[in-house]
């Protein structure tokens, strides 16, 4: 029985683990991609007059991925909570858990969408020259 118990509190360390990086991960992932997008254009600015304003929706989209994992965060904390003050037998963890899991797959979708309209915008602005 005691071996059984620590498989069940190792399981749920990395459970806690795997979480904080998924959380992190949409963080780093839309953030980043908004310093590198402002980068980019900054430099684009110096060397030609690129006006496409249609680069702003990928901002939105980058920030929402933002917003999503502070969202994500906070519906963790509360899973979290809610474990501490549960027993063994009840649920109503779940809830808050489905809610974070969400919001983190919301935030990789953001940042798929924010990419997509990124690239769509600089390929209309006809800052990049392509053959396609």
């Amino acid at each position: 029985m005691e071996e059984n118990n620590w498989h069940k509190q190792e399981t749920y360390r990395s459970l806690i683990h795997y979480g904080t990086n998924a959380i992190k991960f949409v963080f780093l992932i839309n953030s980043g991609a908004i310093i590198a997008l402002l980068t980019f254009i900054g430099n684009l600015l110096e060397k030609s007059n690129y006006t496409n304003s249609d680069i702003k929706y990928a901002f939105y989209y980058f920030i929402g991925g933002i917003v999503s994992s502070g969202i994500a965060t906070v519906f963790a904390y509360l899973t979290q909570l809610n474990l501490y003050n549960e027993s063994s037998m009840q649920t109503g963890h779940v809830w808050t858990l489905r809610i974070s899991m969400f919001f983190v797959l919301l935030g990789i979708v953001l940042f798929c969408l924010g990419s997509i309209c990124a690239i769509n915008s600089l390929l209309i602005g006809n800052c990049i020259q392509s053959d396609i």
